[in-house]
């Protein structure tokens, strides 16, 4: 796969490594995407596939589902646990008195299940 060049007007997209994945700028994913910028977002995803947002402050849950919505359904693990009114986020969090860091030693983004 080639590096893709930045066309992009809305977004900066750098790629991360030869084959894969780009650190995305310019974006606030704490307030709505407007269209145009979503479809160039899209179209980096589709060059790149995996896309590293940088630059954020915290994410409102009803934000988060929504732009993941607009890449398609969202799936809610049956047994994992969620967040608050929110079941299509996976909540994953340790603290320092917490026994199990979730990932420590072993980590899977419950493609499986």
């Amino acid at each position: 796969m080639a590096i893709k060049t930045n066309d992009f007007q809305h977004i900066e997209a750098r790629p991360f490594a030869p084959n894969l994945g780009a650190d995305i700028y310019g974006v606030d994913l704490s307030k709505p995407v407007p269209d145009d910028q979503f479809a160039e977002i899209r179209q980096a995803f589709l060059d790149y596939q995996v896309l590293f947002f940088k630059q954020q402050s915290e994410i409102p849950p009803d934000l988060h589902v929504t732009f993941g919505k607009r890449f398609g359904p969202l799936h809610a693990h049956p047994a994992a646990p969620t967040m608050d009114g929110h079941p299509e986020i996976f909540e994953i969090h340790a603290t320092k008195d917490s026994k199990i860091a979730n990932g420590e030693f072993w980590h899977s983004d419950v493609s499986c299940d």
